[in-house]
């Protein structure tokens, strides 16, 4: 049996040297694509989108084909593409159908760095900063800093050659790296937490923890990284306890593209994305977004749908004030 044929959705430059085919084929299926002036390469799709990178200058013809498991290849499809001189965009293609924002090369290569002087500054501002939370609270108020991993860290090894030769192949620290090494060491404070969500994430990165066009991570990284934070406030708190992913079920949803597709000014992108619906009941103390309010959005946050204040009536029970991003 052959795999079916790959269907291209289209095609964007993101350099003035590099365009981005994008499409759809068979289930996490193998695109093996080749132009008249250029190599042959070959990535995988992420479940039925693939979003593939041809390098080259002035026009080509490239040739796809897909080969799913236990089966032949498909028929091949061809495509004409055309190489502008246009200014970078906010994307780049990685390996294995993987969009990355630009600007996070610098992660990748080493050149995002702090000195030790601006380290031991940092800890000392937040040990005052602690320090003075405690005196406004009356209490051992702890503060926990999540530092969310960059996907081109946590994905060092999934870039085209061009980028694998300036990191010389392997993951250098970062500034956020140190950081995080610096506060579990020299500048141990235990009231301020810092997990290790890089390491975290290295344990899941073949599950999708993050976006394929998307900046952030998944709902299922961010699932992970609550997990992480619970076992902290455990500690202090033993009937916090994080819900089991089983108290879970990830469905996965066909979505629009994210704020990388954005990046490339293409409106007809799509992802396969995972989405947690909690198997247990709302108490109704509390007022968590509702996904029949929210639907189902990879970016494009509708902050209005968004609770400000949430509070459980028991003056007993501990609590927890919460400064986020759009993560």
């Amino acid at each position: 049996e052959k795999t079916s044929t790959p269907i291209i959705t289209g095609t964007v430059s993101q350099a003035s040297d590099r365009v981005i085919i994008y499409g759809w084929t068979e289930d996490g299926a193998k695109i093996t694509y080749k132009g008249t002036k250029t190599l042959e390469f070959s990535d995988y799709a992420c479940g039925s989108y693939f979003y593939v990178e041809v390098n080259g200058s002035g026009t080509d013809t490239v040739s796809l084909y897909a080969t799913a498991d236990g089966k032949k290849p498909s028929d091949r499809v061809t495509v004409d593409v055309t190489f502008t001189k246009i200014q970078n965009t906010g994307t780049f293609s990685g390996r294995n159908s993987r969009l990355f924002l630009r600007g996070t090369e610098g992660f990748l290569i080493g050149s995002s760095k702090v000195s030790d002087k601006t380290l031991e500054a940092t800890a000392n501002r937040l040990d005052k900063i602690v320090e003075k939370v405690q005196s406004v609270t009356g209490k051992d108020t702890k503060i926990i800093y999540l530092f969310a991993p960059n996907p081109i860290t946590v994905y060092y090894d999934e870039q085209h050659d061009y980028l694998i030769d300036a990191s010389g192949g392997k993951r250098h620290s970062t500034a956020a790296s140190q950081f995080v090494e610096y506060m579990n060491g020299e500048g141990k404070n235990e009231d301020i937490i810092v997990p290790d969500l890089l390491a975290l994430f290295d344990q899941h990165k073949d599950e999708r923890i993050f976006y394929r066009t998307d900046t952030h991570w998944s709902e299922l990284g961010a699932y992970y990284a609550y997990a992480e934070m619970m076992k902290y406030i455990n500690i202090d708190f033993p009937g916090a306890i994080a819900h089991p992913l089983s108290d879970f079920e990830i469905k996965m949803v066909d979505c629009p593209a994210g704020d990388l597709a954005s990046m490339l000014r293409v409106s007809n992108m799509r992802e396969e994305a995972p989405f947690l619906h909690a198997k247990f009941e709302d108490t109704g103390d509390i007022y968590p977004v509702k996904r029949d309010q929210i639907g189902y959005r990879i970016s494009g946050i509708a902050w209005g749908l968004y609770p400000q204040d949430s509070y459980i009536n028991n003056a007993s029970l501990p609590t927890a004030y919460a400064l986020s991003d759009s993560y």
